[in-house]
């Protein structure tokens, strides 16, 4: 299938989702929101886990009550990160009509894709993922990180709110896990679509309790993020800002964050329509 090829070489421009779509980027907003991404991010980055990688990510979806589950209100009229007001929970499933015509939009601009079907096995410390067709297979192994930070955007504007997240991911043998007890299983039906630098990931995500091997997974919810999947260069213009040369990171975590403006509006658009 003809696509987007991941690049050859260690420095790339960063793909605009909006080179593929109608649609006009919508601005990043005020400089002091991305100040806010690149601080916490380089902030994230300086509390380095030895033997792990540090992983990215932006998901869709909205900060509503923890009781009544309606949406929250901001104060601010344009795109704002915020602490998470008291009683209120980031929510990351999407309406299921919303995921399928995100899905088919990005599959109509002819992106290069995966697909995948696994099943975590999530245990008090930490993930074991397995292949859905054979359990025997372990595909990945990653201890609890410790180091987990997030930061939650509210969009007043958009249907969606955003939430940052970072964390340093430690590979473990899977016997050091299993000794925890395993607290949920989780079916992942994925399609991921490679940009360079980035990967969008669509997720349709059914869950089970731990034990219970032979109950009925639960309804599925659907998830959308967008994650820096080239990581060595993120460590580069992290340790180049660190350093005082500050162009290239924010220039790189600008791209980043518009991308997931972009998927968020591409959501709203069509939950809006008549």
């Amino acid at each position: 299938m003809a696509g987007i090829a991941r690049p050859q070489q260690a420095d790339v421009v960063p793909y605009y989702l909006s080179q593929a779509t109608d649609l006009i980027a919508p601005a990043v907003g005020p400089n002091d929101l991305l100040n806010h991404l690149t601080r916490y991010l380089v902030s994230s980055y300086q509390q380095e886990v030895e033997d792990a990688s540090f992983e990215l990510e932006i998901r869709l979806g909205r900060i509503i009550h923890s009781t009544s589950l309606r949406r929250y209100t901001s104060p601010c009229l344009s795109d704002a990160f915020i602490r998470m007001p008291q009683d209120h929970k980031f929510e990351s499933s999407l309406p299921a009509k919303a995921f399928n015509h995100l899905r088919s939009f990005l599959l109509s601009r002819r992106f290069l894709y995966e697909e995948s079907t696994t099943l975590d096995l999530i245990h008090a410390d930490g993930r074991i993922t397995v292949s859905a067709e054979d359990p025997r297979l372990t595909l990945a192994c990653i201890r609890k990180s410790k180091k987990q930070t997030k930061l939650n955007m509210v969009c007043p504007e958009s249907k969606f709110d955003l939430r940052v997240s970072s964390s340093w991911e430690i590979n473990e043998a899977p016997y050091e896990v299993v000794q925890s007890p395993l607290l949920q299983q989780r079916l992942k039906k994925r399609i991921s679509f490679i940009l360079p630098a980035f990967r969008i990931d669509l997720t349709e995500v059914m869950t089970r309790d731990g034990n219970s091997f032979t109950a009925e997974f639960q309804h599925p919810d659907y998830e959308c993020e967008i994650e820096i999947s080239d990581t060595d260069l993120l460590k580069k213009y992290l340790t180049q800002y660190l350093l005082g040369k500050h162009h290239q990171l924010e220039q790189f975590l600008m791209v980043f964050l518009t991308n997931a403006q972009i998927l968020r509006t591409i959501c709203t658009d069509f939950m809006n329509r008549p």
